[in-house]
């Protein structure tokens, strides 16, 4: 009995099938390594915004709203925020700086929210993100900029966008795309990824409340 072999016509259908195989499964195996890759990227970045959540956090228990000199200790505007505050400063200090009182300043540029102590150099706490917003409350409303002049606000918003959309729905829009999206684009804004309101603690608040009881 002689055993039959493969003629050259089936060994080329079957090359032909596997071809075919790896082209279907190619690029779900490149979408699943691109999620991975962005889901692993998202992660980082969000155990990044917990570490500036903690440092704008411990600044807010111990601002203070101006120094001996009278200067203002608190000051901001959308994209910056900059805090004077209680707490020993690990960076060298001029002579007639007292020991006790540092400032810190928090800025989002080109992408990045860098944090910088008083006397030293920027430090990059967050990169990849696409936008950054403070907002302050003054007991008026909230509001994107503040001087300082009156005190210290009640509360300061931080809102973090870390990216464009979805990669779902980025390779999506072309197959379901709406003709009206573009009318609205302008006047609709995605949520951002992170957000949280900050209490300022600020003791005078406390006296003048005591103070207007007793009247």
């Amino acid at each position: 009995m002689t055993r039959r072999s493969f003629t050259l016509i089936e060994m080329m259908i079957g090359l032909a099938l596997i071809v075919i195989l790896v082209m279907i499964l190619l690029p779900a195996t490149n979408r699943i390594m691109s999620s991975t890759t962005a889901a692993s990227d998202r992660n980082h970045r969000l155990a990044q915004v917990a570490v500036l959540s903690d440092v704008i956090d411990r600044a807010m228990l111990t601002a203070i709203a101006q120094d001996a000199d009278g200067k203002h200790g608190f000051a901001g505007d959308a994209e910056s925020l900059k805090i004077m505050m209680c707490g020993i400063s690990m960076l060298p200090r001029a002579a007639d700086k007292p020991d006790d009182i540092q400032s810190i300043e928090i800025a989002f540029a080109s992408g990045a929210i860098t944090l910088r102590q008083e006397g030293g150099a920027r430090q990059r706490l967050l990169d990849g993100i696409e936008r950054c917003r403070f907002e302050f409350n003054s007991g008026d409303g909230w509001s994107e900029s503040f001087d300082g002049a009156s005190g210290l606000p009640r509360a300061v918003s931080v809102s973090i966008w870390l990216g464009a959309a979805s990669i779902d729905e980025d390779d999506d829009a072309g197959l379901f795309s709406d003709p009206f999206e573009d009318s609205f684009a302008e006047d609709s804004e995605r949520d951002p990824d992170w957000r949280r309101v900050f209490a300022v603690f600020d003791p005078g608040a406390g006296e003048e409340t005591s103070g207007t009881g007793a009247m």
